[in-house]
């Protein structure tokens, strides 16, 4: 499964947990640091002991760019919760990169970080000192595949940092074969290229070459026709809606209709295809009101109920629409999906329309009776009186009265056998 950049590449790095075994393959600074300060301060946060091996970035420069977003960097740096050590430290302690001594250094700090009280072990190496050095690469790549058992069994995660720039593409192929998960271009995908440590390691016959890619070629066809089955079911979902239902994008283009919202406005994708469009034909000489009005309510981030709004249809008549919008997440380009869902008050408002012309209706009737009339509701609090009690109390209208007493306007006696007769 893939996730895509930004605050998506954030809640990927997020959810790296122990056990996992990450390279992460960047062109640019700005794309390791992506990924590499989320990864340690999460680690610091779930106290976790943190390794940062510096090779690419002198250790003074990680500090500076980890220190931008980790408010109490240098108290971890203080209390060892971080080391921030070079090569000469970890791969290169003696010399030269033994990948099995350099497996049991890493199981050994595990062990220590949990005798300190820490929840698991996070170490991050940038992989940048076996440039230039073909033994160096060669050992590199072993341990890689090797550090995977390590991985498996201890309370431990790690992510490899390695620049695709400097690397030579028979190398990254097995930074990629040897990583079970991949972080490239501001995504975090599950690596269908990975080849389990005894496989990498031994040799590897052409029959098993073919059965593997021929098994990955039916794994991504068979998560394809996955994705394309539920993609079907939502089409299917929103066309059928008994809601008006759009869907749009954060360029403000309108990626759908469902077929209600069709038949109640007889607009097409085609008439509106933006946002802007959608705007002229519903609102015509309203529409820049109608703008300003949804800026003030529209978020991007949550759900927001916009409103009651009287909408032009494609029929030349009127209706009344409450809208909602709701953000669903990103497009594979990166674009933000957001739905704009109506339901048609029109109805609801006319019935509501009618019952108060009724009412008022009915008030005035009671206004010509010779006679003091008052209501009143369950709680003896006074809901309305007509013109001539109103007279008679001295009073101006009846919103002096409104959610008072009755106790307030009449003896006690004759209050309580108003009351008794309103519960009879």
């Amino acid at each position: 499964m893939c996730v895509f950049t930004n605050d998506k590449l954030l809640s990927a790095i997020n959810k790296i947990d122990i056990h996992d075994h990450i390279c992460s393959i960047y062109e640019t600074k700005e794309e390791q640091i992506a990924t590499i300060v989320p990864y340690i301060k999460k680690g610091l946060e779930n106290n976790e002991k943190c390794i940062y091996i510096a090779d690419e970035n002198p250790p003074e420069d990680v500090i500076e760019f980890l220190a931008k977003d980790i408010p109490d960097l240098y108290e971890a740096l203080t209390s060892g919760a971080l080391s921030v050590i070079n090569k000469n430290e970890s791969y290169l302690r003696n010399g030269n990169l033994d990948p099995d001594w350099m497996v049991s250094f890493l199981a050994d700090q595990v062990e220590f970080a949990k005798t300190k009280g820490y929840k698991a072990l996070r170490v991050t190496g940038e992989a940048s000192f076996a440039l230039g050095n073909d033994l160096l690469t060669s050992q590199l790549i072993e341990y890689e595949a090797k550090v995977n058992k390590v991985l498996e069994n201890f309370e431990v995660s790690a992510v490899c940092q390695y620049n695709k720039k400097s690397f030579a593409p028979e190398i990254v192929k097995s930074v990629i074969e040897t990583h079970p998960i991949v972080v490239y271009k501001g995504t975090v995908c599950k690596n269908y290229n990975y080849i389990p440590t005894d496989e990498f390691l031994n040799f590897r016959n052409e029959t098993d070459e073919a059965t593997r890619m021929l098994d990955q070629i039916l794994l991504i066809e068979n998560y394809v026709d996955s994705l394309k089955e539920s993609e079907e079911r939502f089409k299917s979902a929103l066309r059928n809606a008994p809601l008006p239902i759009m869907l749009y994008d954060s360029n403000r283009n309108v990626l759908e209709l469902n077929d209600i919202w069709k038949t109640l406005t007889g607009y097409t994708t085609d008439e509106i295809p933006t946002i802007d469009h959608w705007i002229e034909k519903a609102y015509g000489n309203r529409k820049e009101n109608i703008k300003k009005e949804g800026e003030t309510k529209y978020s991007e981030f949550q759900r927001s109920e916009l409103g009651e709004y009287l909408i032009d249809t494609n029929f030349r008549t009127q209706k009344i629409w409450e809208f909602t919008s709701s953000p669903l997440g990103r497009l594979p380009d990166g674009r933000k999906l957001f739905t704009l869902m109506a339901v048609d008050v029109t109805e609801k408002n006319k019935a509501q329309q009618n019952l108060l012309k009724q009412k008022e209706e009915q008030l005035n009737l009671l206004n010509t009776i010779p006679a003091y009339v008052f209501l009143m509701d369950c709680d003896d609090k006074m809901l309305w009186m007509n013109s001539l009690l109103l007279k008679k109390m001295n009073l101006n209208s009846v919103d002096e009265i409104k959610g008072r007493s009755v106790f307030e306007f009449h003896s006690e006696e004759i209050a309580e056998n108003f009351s008794l007769q309103n519960k009879k």
